[in-house]
């Protein structure tokens, strides 16, 4: 059953080893990330314009709201372009105008202290600058990962050199319009958590949406495909799944921990009011920062206005006070998300439902995902 709901839904999952198989192989991938992979071809290079992205790839590379239309089919060249130029807006009002181009012949110094306190948005900018720079520079020295599913290729690892390759040929270099890619036959979320896992600067709620979806997975759990972007609510699925017993240790290698205790850290994560998930993600917060927050604060609303307060401070402005309103809304907007993803995933009641119903419920779920 769940090998035809795969195909169905376009996600086709190969068998999956233990994870216990793989610990050796993350701690290969954790020395030398540049090592071919041996499960795959070698590279080809395909258009950058026919590779998906992954909606529930847990390392973003895009601000949430731009790289949830990407994942909705917008253009990525829009996409690009109206991020880029609210980069621009915030790199103007911290005084400097040197053009974004200029990036790309700096080698590593930067033409904005990184120090300085900046928006999210401006920072996922300069951070794509960089490697977008390195490329132009010196060559990609990763191939990236996609796997052939019924609507083409979709992006399994290397999003933000895919970016990358998209903001060098949206300036002009046509040479970046195709990327070196390994192509493999199907979705392999493991071999996607140890690469994740092996580069070491995924933030806490990356870490946290990775060992969501690792949970689905070793727990038989179907992950799906659909086109709109995960959010917290459908990671938090995972809250009360369990670690098959004896995988923990390398559970804990795979997403690139210390240690197996560290699993339930990130696994409360799951639980965070979903504006705090965001900030969090947003600031790139330590899961010790996070955990502080919620010990600190005896309620919810206490929690957020501790969030919202920090991630204020970040900015350099003043915190203030979260409105009684938007902390009601956010509370009403996760019970709805968390009644719609229990709805959509529970493979009894949907079959209950008429096919014009699920259309519907699906549609509804989507529009309400874009409103939030």
């Amino acid at each position: 059953m769940n090998d035809k709901k795969n195909r169905m839904m376009g996600r086709s999952t190969a068998p999956l080893p233990s994870l216990k198989s793989l610990q050796s192989a993350a701690i290969a991938q954790a020395q030398g990330l540049s090592a071919p992979d041996a499960h795959a071809v070698e590279p080809t290079d395909l258009p950058i314009g026919q590779i998906a992205p992954d909606p529930i790839q847990p390392r973003r590379a895009l601000p949430d709201l731009y790289r949830a239309r990407w994942c909705a089919g917008e253009l990525l060249p829009d996409v690009l372009a109206e991020w880029g130029h609210e980069a621009t807006v915030q790199r103007d009002a911290l005084g400097f105008s040197t053009p974004w181009e200029a990036w790309l012949h700096l080698d590593d110094t930067p033409l904005i202290d990184p120090s300085l306190k900046m928006p999210p948005a401006l920072r996922l900018w300069l951070d794509l600058l960089r490697l977008a720079g390195s490329i132009y520079r010196d060559g990609l020295a990763v191939p990236i990962t996609v796997y052939q599913d019924a609507r083409g290729y979709r992006l399994l690892m290397g999003e933000r050199r895919l970016l990358a390759f998209w903001l060098l040929y949206e300036m002009g270099y046509d040479q970046f319009a195709h990327i070196p890619a390994l192509v493999h036959d199907s979705y392999n979320p493991i071999a996607q958590a140890a690469e994740n896992g092996a580069r070491r600067n995924l933030n806490a709620i990356s870490i946290a949406r990775q060992l969501a979806v690792l949970l689905m997975v070793v727990n038989g759990i179907d992950v799906g495909n659909d086109t709109a972007q995960a959010n917290q609510a459908w990671y938090a699925q995972a809250l009360d799944l369990q670690v098959p017993s004896g995988e923990g240790e390398a559970l804990a290698t795979v997403l690139g921990l210390k240690n197996p205790r560290q699993i339930s850290h990130y696994r409360r994560l799951l639980a965070l009011p979903r504006v705090v998930w965001n900030w969090a993600d947003e600031f790139d917060w330590t899961e010790g920062k996070i955990r502080g927050m919620v010990n600190r604060a005896a309620t919810e609303d206490a929690l957020i206005d501790l969030a919202q307060a920090e991630a204020t401070k970040e900015l350099g402005g003043t915190p203030k006070p979260t409105a009684l309103l938007d902390r009601m809304s956010t509370r009403l907007y996760d019970r709805m998300e968390r009644a719609m993803v229990a709805t959509l995933t529970n493979e009894k009641a949907m079959q209950s439902l008429t096919d014009a119903q699920r259309r519907r419920l699906r549609d509804l779920a989507k529009d309400l995902l874009k409103r939030l």
